[in-house]
C-alpha cells in the first residue's frame, strides 16, 4: 500500500502544479538491490502502524520465549512428576519390604521345618506379620489410588498368599513349600515398582546407585540369603536328625545361591561406594556394616558339606544366625528407603524451588519486559505522535509552536531535536523567503517597469539605429563622394598650385610693372610740376603781357586779348596741371599703394602657392583618409546594421524579459500568497 502525500490546496501556476505533482508522485525505490533479504520484512513494516509493528515484534519474540518456557517448565514439571513418582515407588517399597521380609521368614521357617527343625511358632508369627503387611500395602494402594498400577499384581500376590494359608505347615502333599507363586508375585511387584515408579531410570547418580542397591540388588540378595538360611537350616536339621544330606541338585542350587549372595554383596558395596562418591551423605546415612554381617553369615553358610558334616553349629543356632543376617539385611531398607526418599524429596524441592525461582524470574522478566516495552511503546508512539503533530502543523504552515526540547536522549528524542533544528531552520527560511518574496515582488515590479521603459527605449534605439544606419550609409556615400572629390580637389589643387605659381610670377611682373609705373608716375609728376611751373610762368608772362598790353593801349589790345587768352590757357593749364598733378599724385599714391598691395598680393600669392602645396598634400592625405573613412564608415554601417539586428533581438528579449518580469511578478504574488499560509508568530 503506497501512501500518497496530498499537498496543501492553493492557487498555483501550471508549472508549480506540475512540479508539486511530480514531487508527490515520486516513490522510493524498493527492490532487492536496496534491502536484499530484508525486503519482505521492510515492505510489511512499511505498511503497518507502529502499534501493530510493536505487537507483531512482541508476538514474534514471545512465541519462541513461550515455546522455550513451555518446554522448560513442561520438562521441569515432568522431572518433578518423574521424581514424585519415584517417591511414590519408595513409599510403596516401604510397605512392600515388610511383606517381602515376612514371606522370606515364613518360607524359610517352612523350609527349616521340612528338615526336622521346629519352626512352627516362627512360621505362624511370620505369617501373621505378612498378613498385617499385606493389609497395610492394600490400604496404601487404596489410599493413593494405585498410581503405579500395582493392584492387578497385588491381587495375584494376595490370592497366592491366601492359597498358602490352606496349608498349615506351608508345604504341599509332596513336601514342597507352597510359597513359589508368592515369591514370583513379589519379584514381579518389585520389578513393577522399579519400572512404573521410574526408580530404575533415576537421573541422579547418587540416587541412581542407591536405587540399584534397594530395588535391583538387595531384593535378590535377600532372596539368596533367605535361601541359604532356609536350606542351610534344612540341611543341618536333616543331617542331624535323619542322617541325610542334600542331593546333588540341591547342592548345585545352593552353590548358585552362594554365588548370588557373593555377587549381591559385591554389587551392593560397589553401588553404595559409587553413590557415596557422588554424595557423601549416602555413606553417612546408611549402615554399610550390614553387608559385613551378611558376608559373615555367607562365610558360615557357603560350605554346605561342612555344615552337614560337623557338629559345630546346631540347626537352631544356624537358623538364628540366618534370621539375624536376613533381618539385618532387610534393615538396610529402614535407612536406605528414607534416605532415597529424602534425596528424591530434596531433588523435588530443589526442582520446585528452581522452577519457582525461574518462574518468578521469568514472570518478573516478562513483567519488566512488558513494562519497559510498553514504556518504549509509549515513548516511541508519543515521540512519533509529537513529530507527526508538528510535521502536520508545519505542513499546514503553522510555525507558531516550536517543538519542546525532549526529556531523554533516545532516538525519538534525537529525531525531535532534529525536528526542532528543522523547525528553526524552516522558521528562519520562511521569514527570509517572506522577506525575499516581498523584495522579489518589488524587484519584479521594478524589473517589469524597467523592462517596459527599456522596451520603449530599445524600440526608439532600434528606430534611431535604423536612421543612423541610413544616415551612415548616406555618410558613407558622401564620404566616398568626398574622397573622390578630394582626389579631384587634390588634382585641382595641383593645378591651382601651378596656377598660383604662375599667378605669383605674374604678380611679380605686376609688382615690377607697378614699380615702373610708380617711377613713371613720379617722372610724370615731375613733368607735371614742370608744366605747372611753366603754366605759372606763362600766367606771369601773360599777366606781364596784359600789363604791357594795357600800357600799350589800343596797340596792345590784341596782345592783351592774346595775353588774356594765354593767361586763361595758362591758368587752365596750371589748373589742369594741378589737377593732373593731384591725379598723378593720387595715382602715384595709388600706384604706391597698389605696389604695396601687389607686393603684399605677391607675398600672399607666395603663401597661396605654399598653401596650395600644403593643400595639395593635405588633400592627398584627405583623399587617403576619406578612403579609410569610407572603409570605416562601411564597417560602421555593417556594425550599425549588426547593432540594429542585435537591438531588434534585444527588443524581442526585452519583450520576453517583460513577459518574464510579468510572470515573475505573478510568481512573486503567488509566492507571497503561499508564504502567507505560513504562520510564524
Amino acid at each position: 500500500m503506497n501512501t500518497q502525500i496530498a499537498p496543501r490546496k492553493s492557487a498555483s501556476s501550471p508549472q508549480l502544479a506540475s512540479f508539486l505533482s511530480a514531487t508527490n508522485d515520486k516513490t522510493a525505490e524498493d527492490g532487492w538491490g536496496e534491502h536484499g533479504i530484508w525486503t519482505f520484512g521492510v515492505r510489511i513494516m512499511r505498511n503497518l502502524e507502529f502499534k501493530w509493528k510493536a505487537l507483531l515484534v512482541s508476538l514474534l519474540f514471545l512465541v519462541p520465549v513461550f515455546i522455550f518456557a513451555y518446554s522448560y517448565f513442561a520438562n521441569q514439571l515432568e522431572q518433578i512428576a518423574f521424581s514424585s513418582k519415584e517417591v511414590v515407588g519408595v513409599k510403596v517399597m516401604q510397605k512392600l519390604v515388610p511383606v517381602y521380609s515376612g514371606v522370606l521368614q515364613t518360607r524359610n521357617a517352612t523350609r527349616a521345618s521340612l528338615g526336622g527343625f521346629e519352626g512352627q511358632a516362627k512360621y505362624q508369627a511370620s505369617r501373621a506379620a505378612v498378613g498385617s503387611a499385606l493389609q497395610d500395602l492394600e490400604k496404601h494402594l487404596g489410599a493413593t489410588g494405585d498410581p503405579l498400577g500395582l493392584k492387578p499384581e497385588f491381587d495375584k500376590l494376595n490370592a497366592a498368599w491366601a492359597e498358602t494359608g490352606k496349608s498349615t505347615s506351608g508345604v504341599d502333599d509332596k513336601k514342597r513349600t507352597v510359597f513359589g507363586p508368592v515369591s514370583a508375585s513379589l519379584t514381579q511387584l518389585f520389578y513393577l515398582v522399579g519400572d512404573n515408579s521410574n526408580l530404575v531410570l533415576d537421573p541422579d547418580l547418587d540416587s541412581f546407585y542407591l536405587v540399584n542397591t534397594l530395588v535391583l540388588t538387595l531384593p535378590q540378595l535377600s532372596e539368596d540369603v533367605g535361601q541359604l538360611w532356609g536350606w542351610g537350616t534344612f540341611a543341618i536339621a536333616q543331617s542331624k536328625g535323619a542322617g541325610k544330606e542334600l542331593g546333588a541338585k540341591d547342592i548345585s542350587r545352593y552353590a548358585v545361591w552362594v554365588a548370588g549372595v557373593e555377587s549381591g554383596i559385591r554389587q551392593s558395596k560397589a553401588f553404595i561406594d559409587r553413590a557415596n562418591g557422588f554424595n557423601s551423605s549416602v555413606g553417612r546415612a546408611v549402615d554399610a556394616s550390614i553387608f559385613a554381617d551378611t558376608e559373615s553369615f555367607l562365610n558360615l553358610a557357603k560350605d554346605v558339606d561342612k555344615l552337614q558334616s560337623q557338629d559345630a553349629i546346631s540347626a537352631s543356632d544356624y537358623f538364628a544366625k540366618g534370621e539375624s543376617a536376613l533381618v539385618r539385611l532387610v534393615a538396610f531398607y529402614d535407612k536406605g528407603l528414607p534416605l532415597l526418599e529424602d534425596l528424591l524429596e530434596k531433588r523435588i524441592s530443589t526442582m520446585q524451588g528452581n522452577l519457582l525461582k525461574l518462574s518468578l524470574i521469568a514472570a518478573l522478566s516478562l513483567v519488566a519486559a512488558g513494562y519497559f516495552f510498553f514504556s518504549f511503546f509509549r515513548v516511541t508512539q508519543g515521540g512519533m505522535q509529537l513529530i507527526r503533530k508538528h510535521l502536520g502543523e508545519m505542513a499546514e504552515g503553522d510555525l507558531r509552536t516550536p517543538p519542546l526540547l525532549p526529556l531523554g536522549t533516545d532516538e525519538p528524542a534525537k529525531v525531535i531535536l532534529d525536528l526542532r533544528l528543522a523547525y528553526d531552520a524552516l522558521h528562519i527560511l520562511i521569514r527570509k523567503v517572506r522577506h525575499s518574496a516581498r523584495t522579489l515582488h518589488a524587484a519584479a515590479a521594478e524589473i517589469s517597469a524597467a523592462s517596459n521603459d527599456l522596451g520603449g527605449r530599445t524600440e526608439a534605439a532600434a528606430a534611431s539605429l535604423e536612421e543612423q544606419a541610413s544616415a551612415m550609409e548616406e555618410i558613407g556615400s558622401t564620404v566616398s563622394t568626398t574622397a573622390e572629390r578630394a582626389k579631384m580637389a587634390a588634382t585641382f589643387a595641383v593645378d591651382n598650385s601651378q596656377v598660383a605659381e604662375r599667378g605669383g610670377a605674374v604678380f611679380q611682373e605686376v609688382v615690377s610693372n607697378m614699380r615702373n609705373i610708380h617711377a613713371s608716375s613720379s617722372k610724370i609728376g615731375d613733368i607735371i610740376a614742370v608744366i605747372d611751373g611753366i603754366a605759372f610762368q606763362t600766367n606771369i608772362l601773360a599777366l606781364n603781357a596784359a600789363v604791357e598790353a594795357a600800357r600799350a593801349g589800343d596797340a596792345g589790345r590784341g596782345f592783351a586779348v592774346v595775353a588774356s587768352e594765354v593767361r586763361t590757357l595758362a591758368q587752365r593749364s596750371a589748373s589742369a596741371a594741378r589737377e593732373i598733378k593731384g591725379l598723378i599724385s593720387a595715382s602715384v599714391e595709388q600706384v604706391e599703394s597698389g605696389t604695396r598691395i601687389v607686393e603684399a598680393a605677391g607675398q600672399t600669392m607666395g603663401e597661396v602657392v605654399g598653401n596650395a602645396r600644403q593643400i595639395n598634400q593635405f588633400l592627398g592625405e584627405i583623399a587617403v583618409a576619406c578612403n579609410e573613412q569610407a572603409v570605416g564608415v562601411s564597417e560602421v554601417v555593417t556594425s550599425i546594421q549588426n547593432l540594429d539586428r542585435n537591438t531588434q533581438q534585444n527588443s524581442a528579449l526585452v519583450e520576453q524579459t517583460n513577459a518574464a518580469a510579468g510572470a515573475l511578478t505573478a510568481q512573486a504574488d503567488e509566492l507571497q500568497a503561499e508564504i502567507a499560509n505560513f504562520r510564524v508568530a
